[in-house]
């Protein structure tokens, strides 16, 4: 059987209430252990550890580890990490980092560094520079019109718009919208429109940033945090948070505050 403890604590009035199928109660601070999770919730934040998750919010804040993945989020300052790419975003600079190279785009002063598989790009305004072992091109942004193509490189420049094309990617920047792709090595995909949309794909992880809404899916999870809700599951585990509510769900237990009232099911 498995042993469930729930603290309910009201001022200085501790109930600990042992077994399943728990009838709702009134409750501040709420504390379940049982065998594989242990829950705190309460008014300004919540936590839930295992043996596979932890996982914590508190007000705008979220810090989430499970496997391979780390995932800390406080409004749309964001730091993701996992085992195919670490992605940062705050003060508006976005940074990715990847095995095969890096990129960092700095909204503040419009520009772009890329760094892959020994090609490096810079870029702000119509300044570009893209260097590697066989070409050295530098454009000041005065030459108006430019179109350069080697065995190797397709650079295609004008006023609010470059494409630079090669056997390892491909990159394009206009006024409003940065693309990057990779072309060997990993599967990367990185597109960002207007002023704070991000989608980045690399080898069937994908991420996507609004703001301060934040998704990352791949095989191993889905989580979601945005508008006051916060979303994370696992094969094993399905955890779901709004500004009041919390559900954990484990797979032997299914647990329920709404910051009033607290009700737990699973395996007697």
């Amino acid at each position: 059987m498995k042993l469930i403890r729930i603290l309910i604590v009201i001022g200085l009035v501790f109930v600990v209430i042992a077994g399943s199928g728990l009838p709702a109660t009134a409750q501040e601070d709420v504390d379940i252990e049982s065998e594989d999770v242990d829950v705190e919730h309460a008014a300004d934040r919540a936590e839930v550890e295992s043996d596979d998750v932890d996982y914590e919010r508190d007000a705008d804040r979220v810090d989430v580890e499970s496997g391979d993945y780390d995932i800390e989020q406080d409004g749309d300052a964001v730091d993701v990490e996992t085992d195919e790419f670490e992605y940062q975003r705050f003060n508006g600079t976005m940074e990715l980092e990847t095995t095969d190279g890096n990129l960092e785009i700095d909204k503040r002063s419009f520009g772009v560094e890329i760094d892959f598989f020994g090609v490096e790009i810079q870029q702000v305004g119509d300044e570009l520079e893209v260097e590697d072992d066989s070409l050295d091109y530098d454009n000041d942004g005065r030459e108006g019109d430019v179109d350069v193509d080697t065995d190797d490189y397709e650079i295609e420049q004008a006023i609010n718009d470059t494409e630079v094309k090669s056997d390892a990617l491909e990159y394009a920047l206009t006024d409003d919208t940065f693309e990057f792709e990779t072309t060997r090595g990993a599967d990367i995909d990185v597109e960002v429109t207007g002023d704070n949309d991000v989608d980045i794909e690399v080898n069937g992880q994908d991420l996507e940033q609004v703001d301060d809404e934040l998704d990352l899916e791949s095989d191993e999870i889905d989580f979601e945090n945005g508008d006051g809700r916060t979303e994370f599951e696992t094969g094993d585990y399905d955890i779901e948070q709004d500004d009041t509510d919390l559900e954990v769900e484990d797979g032997t237990l299914d647990i329920e505050s709404d910051g009033e009232d607290v009700e737990v099911e699973g395996d007697g």
